[in-house]
């Protein structure tokens, strides 16, 4: 039988130094971070993607929104968002945004004479 190989001489193990909470938990956080930003891109981004997305939006432009939608209609719209984002990516939730904010505009459009005419509606306006 041949001879074993000596084995090389190691330092005595150290006990392993657990690192900081805050560097794994940052560390977690950029890698879902970067996880996401790329995805956000894709021709299908998936629900987690649309959810942020759509959730920034809804912060950002939650005047807006309000503006032109009524609190029912505003949750709805969320959902509804969120799922063209996963859906269609990018480029489709943009053509909805703008459907939206047409349709918003055109609504108002002369909102006066719509009243009198008793062709204007409830809520002045407001979807939902």
């Amino acid at each position: 039988r041949p001879a074993r190989p000596a084995r090389p001489a190691t330092a005595p193990l150290a006990a392993p130094v657990a690192a900081a909470p805050s560097s794994s938990l940052s560390s977690l956080l950029s890698s879902l971070l970067s996880s996401l930003l790329s995805s956000l891109l894709l021709p299908l981004p998936g629900i987690g993607a649309g959810v942020a997305a759509n959730t920034a939006v809804y912060i950002l432009g939650n005047r807006v929104l309000l503006k032109g939608l009524a609190w029912d209609g505003y949750a709805s719209s969320y959902v509804l968002g969120c799922l063209s984002y996963a859906a269609f990516g990018l480029y489709g939730y943009l053509i909805v945004c703008i459907y939206f904010l047409i349709g918003s505009s055109v609504t108002k459009l002369k909102m006066d004479v719509k009243v009198r005419e008793g062709t204007a509606e409830a809520r002045g306006g407001r979807r939902g």
